[in-house]
């Protein structure tokens, strides 16, 4: 009887263990070789740009659903049910890039890791804010995720900034466009917008790049804004956007850098004349530069954080860098 008990207890924690997973879902190992090959016949077609009917995408990706006896349906279920928990696809993913990683060392290609990917909150190079990997869908309420970043007394004029992930798309149509938006705010309500859109899975580097305005004004917010345009009209189609590893690093500049030698000390006074505050004592006539700014100023090392869902953002479909 005990032993029977025991093997009924056995059978009820398997059966717990796999509570919550439909029976329709492809497992997850399995999926994982799909996508695999799913992305390789992705980048073969993008290859051959359509030059050759027989690396047509969908006569590429219709052969790697017959290798693994599935039909697109099967797939687009599955697919549908990881995005919504999205740390299984996460994982997914993660065990993908180490895959190839490590085709890519066995070919002799140098598959270098991220330079920035071992950053802290400190020194001149600084990782101020990273998230889990961001997955957009085409629905109304999927499809847009918006993160603010509050600023503190350790974000200085001079500084700049830099947004960086990497982009995967999984869509039942070919179509991959996804847009992300680098905003950043100043006192006076004064804005600088940089806008990238992808069309592949490639790595970007969207950049607030220094300036007149970046040299002198105070920051009050950043914000990140990733947007995948949203189809009414294919809505029942598949579509996903994964901003993978998404990171905000700040760079801080030296004085030389954001103050050249000829400048003179009349253009420091037309600065100051229109408002440039300085904080602390200082001989007169004399402009501190942000370096000395920030070494004469400790500050906290908070940063706070906000994230918003809806937003209502048009899609840009140009790189721009503006203004107001």
């Amino acid at each position: 009887m005990r032993r029977g008990f025991c093997l009924s207890l056995i059978v009820f924690l398997a059966a717990a263990c796999t509570v919550g997973v439909p029976h329709w879902v492809i497992p997850q190992g399995k999926m994982e070789r799909i996508l695999y090959d799913y992305h390789l016949a992705q980048g073969m077609a993008e290859a051959t740009g359509g030059s050759d009917p027989s690396t047509d995408r969908s006569v590429l990706v219709s052969q790697v659903f017959a290798k693994y006896g599935i039909t697109e349906e099967d797939f687009d279920s599955s697919m549908v049910w990881y995005s919504a928990h999205s740390e299984r696809l996460v994982e997914m993913y993660q065990h993908i890039d180490d895959r190839i990683q490590r085709e890519a060392a066995s070919l002799g290609v140098d598959a270098a890791d991220d330079v920035y990917a071992h950053l802290t909150s400190y020194g001149d190079t600084a990782l101020i804010w990273t998230t889990t990997n961001v997955c957009l869908r085409n629905t109304a309420t999927g499809n847009l995720e918006t993160y603010t970043i509050h600023a503190d007394s350790t974000f200085m004029p001079g500084d700049t900034y830099a947004l960086r992930f990497k982009s995967r798309f999984v869509t039942e149509d070919g179509r991959q466009e996804g847009y992300a938006l680098l905003i950043a705010r100043y006192e006076g309500d004064t804005l600088v917008s940089v806008t990238s859109r992808m069309g592949g899975d490639f790595e970007t580097n969207i950049e607030i790049a220094q300036s007149a305005l970046t040299d002198t004004a105070r920051l009050t917010s950043l914000q990140v804004v990733f947007y995948f345009p949203y189809d009414e009209t294919n809505r029942s189609q598949f579509r996903l956007w994964m901003a993978r590893q998404p990171m905000l690093i700040r760079f801080r500049h030296t004085a030389e850098e954001l103050a050249p030698e000829d400048e003179t000390e009349e253009a420091d006074t037309t600065r100051d004349a229109q408002g440039d505050t300085l904080q602390g004592e200082q001989p007169s006539g004399e402009r501190l530069s942000p370096r000395q700014m920030r070494d004469s100023h400790e500050g906290e090392r908070t940063i706070n954080v906000t994230k918003q869902r809806r937003v209502v953002l048009p899609p840009q479909r140009n790189r721009n860098q503006r203004r107001r």
